[in-house]
């Protein structure tokens, strides 16, 4: 009998950083605009949207230009 995959723990402390994020901070789901506030799982409620948390910066690679 083969047992279902374990999450992997990067996983599950992402659900908890992206949940602990949207408990404190306003967000809206990146795909319909819905407000994510009281998320209980790591996907839009209204879409259907899978969620992530991130870190990053547009200004990363546009500031240096096409000639990088």
């Amino acid at each position: 009998m083969t047992e279902p995959p374990q999450s992997t723990p990067s996983t599950n402390n992402g659900t908890r950083h992206l949940l602990a994020f949207v408990a404190e901070c306003p967000a809206e789901c990146p795909v319909c605009d819905y407000s994510l506030r009281g998320l209980t799982q790591p996907r839009c409620p209204e879409c259907g949207a899978e969620l992530e948390l991130r870190v990053g910066s547009p200004a990363s690679t546009s500031a240096r230009g096409p000639w990088r």
